[in-house]
């Protein structure tokens, strides 16, 4: 919090002062944005190289994460209904950073139930951003699988001195589990000012597969935010504060379920110009607790109960000017979180395990990125970012310390190590387009990412599934004796695009040092504790060599005045060198079509989904096989007025059985597959949702 207090205070004071202190008479290139308010949206006007892929929030899905599948590379890992964890090029979770109006978020949950995607609400969300491929280091602190940024929409600026209202009213429900969305966006702006309100609310009941009920997957989920922007002469301030409360929601795919979560979000920022520099100042602080257990929506055979806590702050500073023709963006960044974890029996005071003991993190980075149009329109960028991490935990503690030996081993071997962990690393990248015509260009990256291993890691003292959001069923633990990965990235691709058509197929390769996956372990006071669990193996995280490599493609092509199609294909092959078997949770061979037909007031698309078999696992993770299958989905739009536009379709439209390679596996007794088998999908689902601009 006493970043954020900093930044706030600094703001305010900036942006009382007099403009006078800036150069109004700044020369800019003619292809930067010039207005402050767009500096402080985008963060920076410093142009890139990179390719950004938008999609548009889907009001059918209740978790923006599920929407990744749209995008080449991309798909996405479920333990819950919104609980969704991103997948890019065979990086699962954290490994791809979400930041979401500029600043990262805090999870509360060990097992990320509160995913960082699920920390936007679908009915606010003005364009979900992948940057493809090898991201600048600009982007984020960690970005070896990419980046993915959240807009959320706001009130635009106008000249009118009394202001206009903007907004919308958005009501959406869905057959399967008799889902029910609402998101009210309401807004004023005038050319000085500009303030909003949003609220979502999204329940459902268990949902439906082809072969019956999965229990336990109702969720509840309830968001409040409130904005205030102020844009004056050379200066743009920003505030919001969010309130997010997820009640009584199930996640099969992991021991226990979200009890609640409730959590605070506020965001700063303060942008303004002077000398010719772009100065960019924010900050955020977020705090969380959650409760999740074992006996609210599922039998148990013994009751638990966790109680987590989440909560962190940040600053970040940058400076974007130009220099000949160059186009440059320094930038320093600092930011802490700490997590705790407990376990409790409901029925026996005295069960109490300190799963994580104030386990916390520091992080601090500084880098330069820079970016030139080139002789012939060729496009340069290149960028190098420091990173330093420091990460510590307190003492931790089980009620049974002194009746278990192998409890007693584990936890004092944890207690009297040097639990102190540093980490630092650079991150390098280099993209580089060239033009072959005015329609065809060649696009290159090369770069080198690292990512520090996070507190499931490091401090999973005790055999647990508190991972992450693996979801996969197996027992791991931590190890203190972990370096970070580091992924050296290459990429080749083409880009086609003229008015009819855009074809951009990419090939990359990356080389993996240090990868972290868990590998079985024959510690015996291990055994003997996940024996007493009902499990014979326990997995600690390693760093083990590897590599992944693949092909992606998508493809919009206009066909006629009225017909469009479209299409996103994705092949990722990634393998470990001291093992011959691939690496874990790969997503299969797929590819997605759709065909739209639209008129002035309407239109309608069918998409074909098609995934491969995947038979290249993991199997020292006792990971399975899974079958193929295709999905056909069924969508429309219709304007009625200017102002209200209605959306319809069918999900699954042919009720097929589907498992997909990336969900989790159910945890939960007398449910409707076995435990430890693959959680099946949704069966045939209808939606519809009206939204009326306010």
């Amino acid at each position: 919090m006493k970043f954020l207090v900093y930044v706030l205070s600094t703001s305010l004071t900036l942006f009382t002062l007099n403009s006078s202190f800036a150069d109004e008479n700044v020369e800019h290139n003619s292809t930067e944005e010039t207005s402050i308010e767009q500096t402080v949206v985008v963060t920076s006007d410093v142009k890139s190289s990179n390719e950004t892929l938008e999609k548009a929030p889907d009001s059918a899905k209740p978790d923006l994460g599920q929407s990744l599948a749209d995008l080449p590379g991309a798909y996405f890992n479920q333990n819950g209904v919104v609980s969704v964890l991103p997948q890019y090029r065979g990086h699962i979770g954290t490994r791809t950073s979400v930041i979401l109006d500029g600043f990262g978020t805090v999870s509360a949950g060990p097992n990320l139930m509160d995913a960082p995607l699920s920390y936007a609400s679908t009915g606010w969300v003005d364009n979900l951003v992948l940057y493809r491929g090898i991201a600048p280091v600009a982007a984020a602190f960690e970005s070896i699988g990419s980046v993915i940024e959240v807009e959320t929409t706001r009130p635009e600026f106008n000249q009118e001195s009394y202001g206009l209202t903007q907004g919308s009213l958005s009501l959406a429900g869905n057959s399967n589990g008799h889902a029910q969305d609402m998101a009210l966006d309401f807004g004023w702006a005038n050319h000085m000012h500009r303030m909003q309100l949003l609220a979502s609310s999204q329940i459902s009941d268990d949902v439906n597969t082809p072969i019956g009920t999965i229990f336990g997957s109702e969720y509840d989920k309830r968001v409040q935010q409130f904005y205030y922007g102020a844009n004056f002469e050379n200066q743009a301030f920003d505030i919001s504060h969010q309130i997010q409360n997820v009640g009584l929601s199930g996640t099969p795919a992991l021991p226990m379920d979200i009890s609640f979560i409730d959590s605070i979000r506020t965001t700063v920022s303060y942008a303004t110009e002077v000398g010719g520099y772009r100065i960019n100042l924010g900050g955020f602080s977020m705090d969380s607790d959650h409760k999740m257990d074992n006996y609210s929506l599922r039998p148990a055979m013994m009751t638990r109960e966790t109680f987590a806590s989440g909560e962190g702050d940040g600053v970040n500073l940058d400076f974007s000017w130009r220099y000949q023709n160059w186009n440059l963006l320094a930038g320093l960044l600092k930011r802490t979180q700490e997590h705790s974890a407990t376990i409790n029996d409901p029925s026996n005071p005295m069960f109490r395990v300190v799963n994580f003991n104030q386990s916390s993190r520091e992080d601090v980075s500084a880098y330069l990125q820079a970016n030139r149009l080139l002789f012939d329109a060729k496009n340069l960028t290149f960028g190098i970012r420091y990173k330093s991490s420091k990460t510590n935990s307190a003492e931790v503690s089980h009620h049974m310390y002194g009746a278990s030996n192998p409890i007693r081993t584990v936890q004092d071997r944890f207690n009297q190590m040097d639990r102190n962990r540093a980490f630092s690393s650079y991150d390098l990248t280099l993209n580089y387009s060239i033009p072959l015509s005015q329609e065809l260009s060649w696009e290159f990256g090369i770069g080198q990412k690292s990512r520090a291993p996070v507190y499931q890691e490091l401090y999973l003292w005790v055999p647990m599934q508190a991972t992450g959001g693996l979801a996969d069923g197996n027992v791991y633990v931590g190890n203190l004796e972990l370096d970070s990965e580091v992924a050296t990235q290459f990429e080749v691709g083409l880009m086609r695009q003229n008015e009819k058509l855009r074809f951009a197929p990419r090939l990359y390769y990356q080389k993996l040092h240090d990868y972290i996956q868990g590998v079985q372990t024959n510690d015996p006071a291990l055994l003997m504790i996940a024996n007493m669990m009902g499990t014979s193996e326990v997995f600690q995280f390693q760093n083990v060599d590897g590599r992944i490599y693949g092909f992606d493609a998508d493809l919009l092509w206009s066909l006629s005045d009225n017909w469009e199609m479209s299409a996103v294909m994705s092949v990722i092959r990634a393998e470990r060198d001291d093992l011959d078997e691939p690496l874990y949770r790969i997503v299969p061979d797929n590819i997605q079509w759709t065909w739209t037909y639209w008129e002035d007031e309407w239109q309608v698309s069918t998409e074909l989904q098609a995934f491969a078999s995947q038979n290249r696992v993991a199997k020292s993770l006792n990971e399975t096989s899974s079958g193929g299958y295709g999905l056909i989905n069924l969508a429309g739009q219709w304007s009625l007025t200017n102002d209200v536009k209605i959306q319809f379709g069918i999900d699954n439209l042919l009720d097929k059985y589907y498992a997909s390679h990336t969900a989790g596996v159910n945890r939960t007794m007398m449910n409707l597959v076995p435990v430890g088998d693959r959680l099946p999908g949704l069966g045939r689902s209808l939606y519809l949702s009206t939204t009326i601009e306010l």
